[in-house]
């Protein structure tokens, strides 16, 4: 099974992202590009980015398995020239970072468009290339914090809280990832090349409004606010005996929730006529809510996922990631795959593309490359670059 079997098999992409944008290249090759890491000679700062296992990033290894790596230094008229080369043979360019530390900006957009007319060129940078914050400073927190999504996250009564994973920057790698589909669909059919600026302010900005109803503050002329797990009666949080659930009385299940609690024994005064009424119920959500997590408290989390759900009542346990690797579902439907890491000398689980094509397989079952492990393969078999030349511009990498 390798990525050449996706639907984007035959298109070349080089992957210049830091961490505001890998991940946008990661879902490219599980699409079944060719994506090539540009690193420089000292390797990928990334490939130091915590948690380290035998000196190797479990960071780097998730966003960059299945790639290929090449070094080069472009502090050099020489490097200038071999990055041309390399550009001719690509379909796309993926940057992110400060807008004056992009690719395009240390070697020209020019120079990047003279070497392919049709390039697709996506530049993530935190508040985009023009404009008066075009060079401010950012990252994947400064732009939760300035986009709105820090503030609705956290308790009424507490500090905002920062969302868990680099919610701002993937939310970012996920849009440039459809632009750099929309700009190959394009490159594909019409021979036209584009090049898209993707804020991580503005995609980070787009999911707050929407997840926030700004439409609630346009008609209602009030402004959302943190609201902890921001869930009515019925619909919340619980305890179990081993952790805790989440459990949703979505529309048309009151009825079923409320069966289930009088089934055993637990459900005090639910039974009454008031609480057919749903403005009654959520006037009386604390009250609920007792009821609810002292019935959900009797029960492991797994053993009421099945209690409810044979109800008809939505609810799921809170999974820790040891859950979720156990979790059976996940295995047989492929979440995870196998690929053999020789750095670590055994087998790891790695998660599978999100996307099932049918039958076709796609995705890769490579771990993340070492640093410049592809630099002879594409820099002098492919692109002609002699060997003195190698070690002069690449630092002789491996490869």
């Amino acid at each position: 099974m390798s990525a050449a079997a996706g639907p984007l098999r035959g298109l070349r992409v080089l992957d210049a992202c830091d961490a505001l944008a890998v991940y946008a290249t990661k879902l490219l090759l599980n699409l079944g590009a060719e994506v090539i890491r540009l690193e420089p000679p000292t390797g990928d700062p990334m490939r130091r980015f915590p948690p380290l296992i035998d000196g190797i990033s479990a960071y780097f290894e998730h966003f960059n398995a299945g790639k290929r790596s090449i070094t080069l230094d472009l502090t050099t008229a020489a490097g200038l020239a071999w990055l041309e080369s390399l550009v001719a043979s690509c379909n796309a360019v993926l940057e992110s970072g400060q807008a004056a530390e992009l690719l395009s900006s240390r070697a020209g957009r020019e120079r990047l468009t003279r070497a392919r007319r049709d390039l697709v060129l996506v530049s993530v940078t935190p508040f985009g290339l023009h404009g008066p914050k075009a060079e401010q400073r950012g990252g994947d927190l400064i732009a939760a914090a300035e986009s709105g999504l820090l503030a609705l996250n956290g308790r009424p009564d507490a500090p905002p809280y920062r969302p868990g994973g680099e919610q701002a920057a993937h939310m970012a790698g996920l849009l440039a990832a459809n632009a750099a589909l929309l700009g190959l669909f394009e490159q594909q059919c019409k021979g036209h090349g584009c090049h898209v600026e993707v804020p991580v302010n503005f995609a980070a900005a787009l999911s707050t409004l929407q997840t926030a109803n700004a439409n609630y503050y346009t008609w209602h002329g009030r402004v959302p606010q943190r609201r902890g797990l921001g869930l009515s009666g019925y619909r919340s949080l619980f305890r179990t005996r081993d952790g805790w659930v989440v459990l949703i009385a979505l529309p048309g299940q009151w009825s079923k929730l409320a069966g289930l609690l009088e089934e055993h024994g637990a459900a005090g005064d639910l039974a009454e006529a008031g609480y057919d009424d749903a403005e009654q119920r959520l006037a009386r959500a604390e009250h609920i809510n007792e009821l609810i997590g002292a019935f959900t408290s009797r029960f492991g989390k797994e053993e009421l996922q099945t209690l409810t759900q044979r109800a008809g009542v939505a609810c799921t346990p809170v999974n820790s990631v040891a859950d979720l690797a156990a979790d059976p579902f996940l295995q047989q439907r492929g979440f995870f795959r196998q690929v053999a890491h020789p750095g670590w000398e055994r087998t790891v689980a790695y998660p599978a593309p999100p996307w099932h094509f049918g039958e076709r397989a796609i995705g890769t079952q490579q771990p993340a490359p070492a640093t410049g492990a592809d630099n002879r393969a594409i820099w002098v078999e492919e692109l002609g670059m002699d060997a003195v030349t190698l070690a002069e511009l690449c630092d002789g990498a491996a490869g």
